[in-house]
């Protein structure tokens, strides 16, 4: 990829960064970190905060980098391998599959879709790094925003959330990402609420703080080991082996990591702890008819009481 190439690409992704911004700010804004939120206000110029360098791997990333002595800019790195294998993949004959299509606007945030998914579409649009780096762009600038990543609940709030944005304001997406987390992210989404959630996107120690404040102890013990579990499936299988996706293979060896991830345990959980909810919400119902009941025999005796009284004074005179 030539500078000059290099530079029209920044160009456009910096001002799509900029929509963006401005459109998580507006959904997500009050969930922000104050420092970040600072960051982005003092930003004066996107472009210098995207760069497509050689990263080593295939996957696109936001991290800081250091530009000063003790001083870091956040940054949206483009992996440059993209270009390269782009140029190989949509030659694969085994991926040409001429029907295939990755989500419409009614199941962008929950589908079926896998990193296979994902390449068949690459390969059938015969895409350029270009439009790789765009449909993996709002992902990037969710984790720019403070959205936190790098462990598996965390990425997958990240992607359910882009999602979330891109099926509501009609963005560019891959649909595709993170799946397995994405679908977990979406079950404890149900548990706990979107407000909850998205506290824990942007902070997750202050998002258990939340739920242990709200949902008690216990709440709070299931999603810290929940998320420790997770996180150990997460980087065993997958996100240890970045390092090993920086080859033309990458997407391949990807995949084949990716589909060895089993939550299976993780289900287990979330049911045990769904069933256990389910069941002190029906104690506390049958408390609560209980204590009707007795409300309402305790009126009729008074009821009763109050009668035989009125009678008796009737008697008396």
């Amino acid at each position: 990829m030539s500078p000059k190439k290099k530079e029209e690409i920044i160009e456009k992704l910096s001002k799509q960064a900029e929509e963006y911004i401005k459109i998580i700010h507006k959904e997500y804004g009050e969930y922000i970190p104050e420092y970040i939120d600072e960051e982005l206000s003092n930003i004066k110029d996107l472009k210098e905060h995207i760069t497509i360098k050689d990263t080593g791997t295939i996957s696109c990333l936001c991290g800081h980098e250091l530009i000063s002595k003790n001083e870091y800019q956040s940054k949206i790195y483009m992996p440059l391998l993209a270009d390269k294998i782009l140029k190989i993949v949509k030659y694969l004959p085994i991926f040409k599959d001429e029907e295939h299509k990755v989500y419409d606007e009614n199941n962008v945030v929950i589908n079926d879709n896998t990193f296979v998914d994902y390449v068949k579409h690459l390969a059938k649009k015969k895409a350029t790094a270009e439009e790789f780096y765009e449909e993996n762009l709002l992902h990037e600038v969710m984790h720019f925003c403070g959205s936190y990543g790098g462990q598996a609940l965390e990425e997958g709030l990240t992607e359910y959330h882009t999602r979330k944005i891109a099926q509501k304001y009609n963005l560019k997406t891959t649909g595709c990402g993170y799946p397995k987390e994405v679908k977990i992210a979406h079950e404890l989404e149900q548990i706990f609420g979107e407000k909850t959630m998205n506290i824990y996107a942007f902070c997750p120690p202050k998002g258990l703080m939340y739920i242990e404040s709200n949902y008690g102890r216990e709440a709070y013990e299931f999603l810290r080991n929940l998320t420790i579990k997770m996180d150990q499936e997460f980087r065993n299988k997958y996100y240890g082996g970045t390092e090993q996706y920086g080859r033309l293979t990458a997407p391949f060896k990807k995949i084949k990591n990716y589909n060895e991830l089993d939550y299976s345990d993780i289900y287990d959980m979330i049911n045990e702890y769904k069933e256990k909810m389910n069941k002190e919400v029906q104690i506390e119902k049958n408390e609560t008819k209980k204590k009707k009941k007795e409300i309402k025999r305790i009126k009729e005796v008074h009821k009763i009481n109050t009668t035989e009284s009125i009678n008796e004074n009737k008697k008396i005179r």
